[in-house]
């Protein structure tokens, strides 16, 4: 199943979901189509996917609005699939053949918003990087502190994704400025207050509209850094 197919399969569910919504169809007709959008995502994504996550992590004791946030969701999604963001291939950029090692990049967030999980799938996906998220990963029996500090160690630079929500990710912050010191890119919501500990870092700003923004800004400090080189696409 290639992206236009997918982006199609999308469609139709929210098509399904909305005419749902519209008619005040029953509990047994909802919960036969989220079986039916959990499916499919769990067949193309995987069943413990990022994307499943992002569709059915959200639960209100309102359930024509958890529906609506579930539409919403997948109307990302498919936006996600056409504008690219699952092609596995990089076109423009690649690694430097100087960085040695791995390349891991840190990723500090506010939870987990679909744009946000479209950032890391740029980073992934498209950029061919491998992505921190400490709450993603085994704790092994460790303290967060310790993990969070074990996980530092092994990256050489951090994105901080701030949507004005979550105290502890503040905290955090000045524990990524001692580890990295400049090598930190901050991408913030339009509107969210950071506080002084972050004030004085250049910084770019985001809406759910417009993402491309925080990628080129994103491309460009890894760039800056060594880690990113261009791709020629037409060699001799």
């Amino acid at each position: 199943m290639d992206k236009i197919e997918v982006a199609i399969k999308i469609q139709n569910l929210i098509n399904e979901g909305e005419a749902l919504s519209r008619t005040g169809s029953d509990n047994a007709d909802v919960t036969l189509w989220e079986g039916a959008v959990r499916r499919f995502l769990e067949k193309y994504f995987g069943e413990e996917s990022r994307e499943v996550r992002a569709v059915f992590g959200v639960v209100t004791r309102d359930a024509r609005k958890t529906m609506s946030n579930r539409i919403t969701e997948l109307r990302n999604l498919k936006n996600a699939v056409n504008e690219g963001y699952y092609d596995s291939n990089p076109v423009e950029y690649e690694r430097s053949q100087d960085t040695l090692q791995p390349l891991k990049v840190f990723l500090s967030h506010s939870g987990e918003s679909h744009p946000f999980l479209r950032l890391e799938q740029f980073l992934r996906l498209g950029l061919g990087v491998e992505t921190v998220v400490v709450e993603w990963l085994p704790f092994n029996g460790g303290t967060v502190p310790k993990n969070v500090r074990e996980k530092l160690a092994s990256c050489s630079c951090a994105v901080v994704f701030y949507e004005g929500t979550g105290k502890g990710q503040l905290i955090e912050l000045g524990l990524l400025q001692d580890f990295f010191q400049n090598k930190i890119i901050y991408l913030t919501r339009e509107g969210a207050a950071f506080g002084p500990m972050a004030d004085a870092f250049a910084r770019e700003s985001f809406t759910d509209d417009n993402l491309e923004k925080v990628f080129r800004r994103t491309v460009t400090e890894l760039r800056g850094w060594g880690f990113l080189s261009v791709v020629d696409k037409n060699p001799n």
